[in-house]
């Protein structure tokens, strides 16, 4: 343009753009109604997890077990190691333990990251909750079999299984 002054080379970036806008414009109102209605016209697992964790930067404790729950609707059997594991925090965060230890076991057995973390919850929930050692005790061994290679993590789970035998001694 700048050589010919002919604008007509110009008119697919021109449309480019134009439609950019039109497509965000309708974008933010999609953005607009889904939290307007709280997600509920989410139909997809990932979409309504996505929100969930919009909620929980938030600190919307009461809306992520909301949509934990409709994604249970939907099917749970579905919901990722890591899915799981978020909305397990969300309940101990509110103080539903029995949701929260439900999460928990789901977890403990899988070969996942998860599964460490959840087990160690379960070992921290059975000895300080319930007075539960010896359970506390299996989860941590449990616990042990998943454990990351960092050695801080190692150091802090050989902590935890030495006070738990030193308490069953006891």
């Amino acid at each position: 343009w700048l050589s010919t002054e002919d604008p007509m080379p110009q008119a697919p970036g021109l449309e480019h753009n134009r439609l950019d806008i039109l497509s965000m414009y309708f974008l933010l109102l999609t953005i607009d109604e889904i939290f307007r209605s709280d997600g509920k016209s989410l139909e997809h697992g990932q979409d309504m997890y996505s929100l969930s964790r919009v909620y929980s930067r938030r600190k919307q404790t009461e809306a992520v077990i909301s949509i934990y729950h409709r994604l249970e609707e939907i099917g749970a059997a579905a919901l990722s190691a890591d899915q799981l594991w978020f909305h397990s925090l969300a309940f101990k965060r509110q103080g539903d333990w029995e949701a929260a230890v439900k999460l928990w076991k789901r977890l403990a057995s899988r070969r996942s990251i998860e599964a460490f973390r959840a087990n160690i919850e379960l070992a921290k929930y059975h000895e300080h909750r319930n007075k539960e050692i010896a359970t506390a005790d299996r989860y941590a061994r449990q616990a042990s079999k998943r454990c990351p290679d960092s050695a801080r993590v190692r150091t802090e789970l050989a902590l935890r299984l030495a006070r738990l035998r030193s308490k069953l001694d006891q």
